[in-house]
């Protein structure tokens, strides 16, 4: 049986973190949202990498959204990079999930690990 996505191939989301670099997260932002993609970038850069983990991350600055997970997200990005957050496209298309985790990879929080 031919697989179409990634998902379908049984692939985890923590596989496939473990399978990309800095390099690559820079490469679906930009390719996600263009230019300003690239303002994201550039923001990231200039950011002092997350010490912890993603459980550290989503306990202590992010707001609970109504089981909006994007939100959830960006509401701890607004937080702790608040120009990160403010160079983030408010039309973020149908992949905006993707380019949120990539985001947090960019700022050196590991989505793939709890700690």
């Amino acid at each position: 049986m031919k697989t179409n996505t990634i998902l379908d191939a049984g692939i985890t989301a923590a596989e496939i973190n473990e399978l990309l670099d800095i390099n690559d997260f820079a490469g679906i932002v930009y390719r996600l949202w263009g230019n300003d993609g690239l303002n994201v970038i550039e923001e990231c850069e200039k950011a002092v990498p997350f010490a912890y983990g993603i459980k550290e991350f989503l306990g202590k600055y992010c707001t609970c959204c109504g089981g909006n997970w994007g939100g959830m997200l960006l509401s701890g990005i607004q937080e702790l990079y608040p120009n990160v957050y403010d160079a983030i496209p408010e039309e973020m298309g149908v992949f905006s999930f993707v380019g949120i985790t990539s985001v947090l990879n960019l700022l050196g929080i590991d989505t793939s690990k709890e700690s």
